[in-house]
């Protein structure tokens, strides 16, 4: 005869992994679920620092275009004051800002789960017991993160050290930001 199926057999195997410090780190209730996808983020972050040559290359090419882009437009601003309410210093710290945003948002696309998907890979991915909506955004957050500290901030300065115009939030904004 075969047992009738008990709540310890029948209770997801996610809410029985365990870390080393006793942790529930995926399934359970409350904020214990919270620290894999943490640690996601964080190894996330751990593997876009890995590539510190492509982040060289990636501030040095933002910020020249971000210059070329700010040179035409004050061409354009010695003609005339103002162009749909932007003024000279508006046009180019919008300029600095969208070139600190390009890889924050992933402006030039973002496929890690289309191919995922097309590879069939995904079905590893299906497999774990974490939710995978909330992993691929922790993987995303902390690329993010990484791309905010590293590949934004350090274009946006430039533009701020070259041009006068280039205004700098005040404190509370940008943390509201």
């Amino acid at each position: 005869a075969i047992p009738a199926p008990t709540a310890e057999v029948t209770r997801p195997v996610a809410s029985k992994l365990r870390s080393a410090s006793g942790d529930i780190v995926c399934g359970g209730s409350g904020g214990r679920v919270v620290r894999l996808y943490l640690e996601v983020a964080r190894r996330s972050f751990a593997r876009f620092a890995a590539y510190r040559g492509a982040v060289v290359g990636g501030v040095f090419t933002n910020t020249i275009f971000g210059m070329i882009h700010a040179y035409v437009l004050l061409a354009v601003y010695e003609q005339r004051d103002s162009v749909n309410g932007f003024d000279a210093a508006d046009a180019v710290t919008f300029v600095f800002g969208a070139q600190a945003m390009l890889m924050v948002v992933r402006a030039f696309g973002w496929d890690e789960l289309a191919n995922q998907i097309r590879t069939g890979d995904i079905a590893s991915d299906l497999q774990r017991p974490a939710d995978i909506q909330a992993w691929w955004m922790a993987q995303f957050l902390g690329m993010s993160v990484f791309f905010a500290i590293f590949r934004g901030l350090p274009p946006f300065f430039g533009g701020w050290l070259v041009f006068d115009e280039v205004s700098l939030p005040d404190p509370a904004t940008a943390a509201s930001f």
